[in-house]
C-alpha cells in the first residue's frame, strides 16, 4: 500500500510493505560516507525490523507514535569519547543525517528524523530499548517507508507563520 505525505521539501512516497535489506544498505552506506568533524566511525547504526522493538522505539514520545507503523527504524547512535563534546555531534549528526535523508528519499522512501539528543531521558530510554553498551548514545531516529498518518502536518506549510525580517 503506497500512500504520499506532503512535506516542507517535497511530495515524498512512502509504504508500510518491507523495504528490501539492499535499500537499507545503501542508505546506511550514504549516511557513512558523510564527513565529520570527528572520527567517522563514532556513529553507530541499529536497524530495527522487530515489531516489538518498533513498537517500544515508538512508545518511547508522543512525538514517535506513528513510527510503529514503519518497515524499518534506523536509530543512529555515538560512542562517547573523550574531548566528543555534544556540540560536536550535534554538527556531525547534521551531516550523517542528511546524507541519510536524502538517499531514503532518492530510494522513493519516506523518512522523518525523530530526535531524541539532547533529551537524556529519551536517550536512556531508547538506548535500554535497544541493549546498547556503556558509552554507547542514542541520537535519533528515522522511520524509513512509514505510512501517511499525520495529515495535520499539512499546516507546517501556512505561509502566515513566516516572517521577513
Amino acid at each position: 500500500m503506497d500512500k504520499n505525505l506532503f512535506t516542507r521539501r517535497s511530495i515524498r512516497k512512502y509504504t508500510d510493505q518491507p523495504v528490501p535489506k539492499a535499500m537499507i544498505e545503501d542508505i546506511l552506506k550514504a549516511a557513512m560516507a558523510a564527513p565529520t568533524a570527528v572520527n567517522d566511525k563514532q556513529w553507530l547504526f541499529y536497524v530495527v525490523e522487530n515489531s516489538e522493538l518498533k513498537k517500544q522505539l515508538a512508545d518511547s514520545s508522543p512525538y514517535s507514535k506513528f513510527a510503529a507503523e514503519a518497515p524499518v527504524i534506523i536509530v543512529l547512535g555515538y560512542n562517547e569519547t573523550e574531548g566528543n563534546a555534544p556540540e560536536f555531534c550535534q554538527i556531525n549528526m547534521a551531516l550523517v543525517s542528511e546524507n541519510l535523508m536524502v538517499e531514503a528519499e532518492n530510494l522513493g522512501l519516506g523518512t522523518v528524523m525523530l530526535g531524541v539528543a539532547p533529551h537524556e531521558d529519551r536517550m536512556e530510554c531508547i538506548e535500554k530499548i535497544l541493549n546498547m553498551k556503556n558509552g554507547e548514545r542514542a541520537f535519533a531516529m528515522f522511520p524509513i517507508g512509514y505510512p501517511d498518518q499525520r495529515p495535520a502536518d499539512k499546516h507546517k506549510a501556512d505561509m502566515s507563520r513566516v516572517f521577513w525580517m
